[in-house]
């Protein structure tokens, strides 16, 4: 679960992911600060208020994101996002790769 105290490094970690364009790492961001226990509330209209960007951008970033197992949107929500729930262990294997990358800068 995201905790206070790894939610500064999970960002830092997300920030510097790789595999995730910008735009899909500040909304994953944004995902992350607004979870409580992991779930997330949320509208995609708020989300692409929050990222001053479109519709489009946000469905092609959440979709990424239930394909590669960083959320689970439960699927009685038909085309609306409403909510959907951050999987831990794949925060946590990014905040792995995050350490890994730290830990290969030092030498």
């Amino acid at each position: 679960m995201v905790n206070s105290d790894n939610k500064e490094q999970l960002l830092l970690a997300i920030q510097e992911y790789s595999l995730y364009t910008p735009a899909q790492r500040k909304l994953l961001q944004i995902l992350v600060n607004l979870s409580v226990d992991n779930t997330v509330i949320v509208t995609a209209r708020d989300l692409t208020k929050a990222m001053n960007t479109t519709k489009v951008t946000v469905y092609t970033a959440l979709e990424l994101f239930k394909k590669d197992g960083v959320i689970e949107v439960p699927s009685s929500q038909g085309v609306k996002l409403t909510s959907c729930r951050l999987k831990q262990t794949k925060l946590n294997e990014i905040i792995t790769h995050y350490n890994k990358k730290l830990e290969l800068n030092k030498k």
